[in-house]
């Protein structure tokens, strides 16, 4: 009989000790960013890495994105399941659904991004891996000066709670390289001015299996990537009555913006002559070029500049 208890016992303590000793997900870094490949802001990808055992619980947490001024946050990826892996130091990919034909192999991501980071976003901003309540255990945020928004979060993975100042730059869209953080796994945040770099080359991203994505320069068109013009994501999106559309171009140039519906028909011309080198935003009030509201439905606005040519899709809901 005794030996009937100790057997029981000896099988209870084995299953108590098989439990990971952390359930958790906010020993959490941000550890690399990219925000578009060779000028191209659809491929995004976004790598997080555990700073201990056992914070592979990331259906707990969510990434958000922030504008300049630290204000009008988006939620791109608000994970609903696990990672399997949890070892310190192994990293979770979330990337846009575009990414995996910028890298080598085809990028597999733990996360698909649910929202892009918006290009207005690029040239200051902040991402911040929070609980699904809102609260802020890491921060990056980039833009120098041009950043006026909060740097704070809690003291968990920072000491002093202020992951500023922020980096100087823009986030990297233009080409092949990424944000990185140079520390080590263990390591905690001392400010994002001193913790982050460009990398030295081609950007690698992991995945929590492990398997390496390197991303890959465009093939030789002639045309350089920064020439390029970049069309964001409309937001909000759906949208009932307004909505805005965001574009940037490297120099001054003509460009041509213009809403469609399923058919091919001009709904609404947006903006037609010269803009300015930047960022140019507009806003669509849902009516048509006669002054009439547009019906609910699906429709396409369509940027045509002298390098470029992109369309995207947006949904009036009423």
């Amino acid at each position: 009989m005794k030996q009937i208890i100790l057997g029981i016992t000896l099988a209870m303590v084995g299953m108590v000790m098989a439990v990971p000793a952390f359930a958790s997900f906010h020993l959490m870094q941000v550890e690399q960013i990219i925000g578009g490949v060779n000028g191209d802001p659809t491929k995004q990808a976004i790598q997080l890495r555990t700073r201990a055992l056992g914070e592979n619980f990331v259906s707990q947490g969510r990434l958000t994105v922030w504008d300049a001024a630290g204000a009008n946050p988006i939620i791109i990826c608000d994970p609903t399941t696990d990672v399997p892996n949890n070892a310190a130091g192994v990293r979770i990919l979330i990337a846009s659904a575009g990414f995996a034909s910028a890298t080598s192999p085809a990028a597999v991501p733990d996360f698909i991004m649910s929202q892009l980071i918006p290009v207005s976003y690029f040239t200051a901003g902040s991402i911040t891996w929070e609980d699904n309540f809102g609260t802020i255990y890491w921060r990056v945020s980039w833009g120098g000066a041009a950043y006026t928004g909060s740097t704070f979060g809690l003291s968990v993975n920072d000491p002093d709670a202020n992951f500023g100042p922020p980096v100087n730059g823009e986030l990297p869209f233009r080409n092949t390289r990424a944000l990185l953080f140079q520390g080590l796994a263990t390591a905690p945040s001392n400010n994002n001015l001193a913790d982050y770099a460009l990398t030295a080359g081609n950007a690698v991203f992991r995945n929590n299996a492990g398997t390496a994505f390197t991303v890959q320069p465009p093939q030789n068109t002639g045309v350089s990537a920064s020439a390029f013009a970049l069309l964001g994501q409309n937001h909000p999106n759906p949208f009932n009555p307004t909505t805005q559309i965001e574009f940037s171009v490297p120099e001054r140039a003509s460009a041509s913006l213009r809403v469609y519906d399923t058919s091919g028909q001009l709904v609404a011309t947006l903006v037609e002559g010269t803009v300015d080198a930047g960022t140019t935003r507009v806003e669509w009030n849902g009516l048509d070029w006669r002054g009439r509201a547009a019906a609910s439905g699906v429709y396409f606005y369509r940027l045509v500049t002298p390098g470029a040519t992109e369309t995207r899709k947006m949904v009036l809901l009423k």
